[in-house]
């Protein structure tokens, strides 16, 4: 049947009159006739369908480009020399045209990140983060007993002294969940769960948790992993385009804040920015690690009982985004042993 062949982020799409079909690139099967030199694409999930085209440029786009198993099977038809070779080598010189400037813009979406992150009004961001927290606060519990606010007020306002704000106004909350976490939005939302403070039984040990949080907000974390996974074709034209732009793309993806983990050099950075927090406002940066210790063993409880429920073992550390408590551990052990004032 004749159609249209729709070239998706995740997948290819043939629509036609009679009906549609969609091959995902992962474990997507090219192959090339071999008198005519049309396209054939084919899908272990979908093995009553072959899909061709005589358009063999349409290798050459960035979903082919940028997924290095395709770009493996191009290169291996591609030597096998037939008649059509000279439009294959056409394609592919395409093909590494096209991959050579994805390269380029990929190495350049760091430096454009921070360039739109500059950009980025603080009105605006404290616009975003009062629309998240509305979101979220419909599933949460807030505590307002003095048992649980009082605490956490006074180290906050210890730490508010020592934290270069941009003009937020840093707002803290507590919820009830056992599970013990914290977690920040844009605009300078800190939220805590009560679980976390009932495992904290010094102020140097909540006040490690806040001033963790409180380096996701000032570095602008959540924003820019936000940036990070709009891609750097969406990024150059936020860069060449009015705030109103930017604005609109954050405004769309926004959601991914509140579905995806800080990346593990994020982690790391709000440590070690919590850790100077804690020092600038007199504060113990060894409690930082003395919670983390805690968490370490919580998780560990959590994982025997997993174990023994026959729940499955946990991912590879290499493949989880958030990095490994004893990771963190190590880290702040190393930055304590060359502190030189440890009182």
């Amino acid at each position: 049947m004749a159609g249209q062949l729709l070239v998706g982020e995740r997948a290819l799409r043939f629509e036609s009159a009679a009906g549609a079909v969609e091959l995902p690139y992962q474990g997507l099967q090219i192959g090339f006739h071999p008198d005519d030199g049309r396209v054939f694409l084919s899908h272990p999930q979908q093995p009553a369908w072959t899909i061709y085209t005589p358009e063999v440029a349409v290798l050459s786009h960035r979903a082919f480009v940028c997924r290095p198993a395709l770009q493996k099977q191009i290169a291996r038809l591609v030597a096998g020399r037939w008649p059509w070779m000279k439009l294959v080598w056409v394609t592919v010189g395409f093909v590494v045209a096209f991959g050579v400037a994805w390269a380029g813009l990929s190495l350049l979406g760091g430096w454009l990140v921070d360039r739109l992150i500059a950009r980025l009004p603080v009105a605006a961001e404290q616009k975003l983060g009062d629309a998240l927290f509305e979101q979220v606060r419909t599933n949460l519990v807030l505590l307002s007993e003095p048992r649980w606010i009082e605490p956490v007020r006074a180290v906050g306002d210890r730490l508010r002294a020592a934290v270069p704000g941009r003009g937020l106004v840093f707002r803290f909350y507590v919820v009830r969940d056992a599970d013990p976490t914290a977690f920040a939005l844009p605009g300078g939302y800190i939220v805590v769960t009560s679980g976390l403070i009932e495992l904290a039984n010094t102020p140097d040990q909540l006040a490690g948790a806040l001033a963790h949080e409180l380096a996701h907000v000032t570095h602008r974390h959540a924003l820019r992993r936000l940036l990070d996974s709009l891609g750097p074709w969406v990024l150059m034209r936020c860069a060449g385009g009015d705030d109103n732009r930017l604005l609109a793309a954050i405004a769309d993806q926004s959601q991914l804040i509140l579905q995806q983990a800080y990346s593990r050099a994020h982690e790391f950075e709000a440590d070690n920015v919590a850790c100077d927090y804690l020092e600038a406002a007199g504060l113990n940066p060894r409690g930082l690690i003395e919670l983390l210790e805690k968490i370490q063993a919580v998780e560990t409880r959590q994982r025997q009982l997993l174990a023994k429920l026959g729940a499955g073992a946990e991912p590879p550390p290499g493949l989880r985004s958030h990095p490994l408590t004893e990771e963190r551990l190590r880290r702040l052990e190393a930055r304590w042993q060359h502190l030189r004032q440890k009182q």
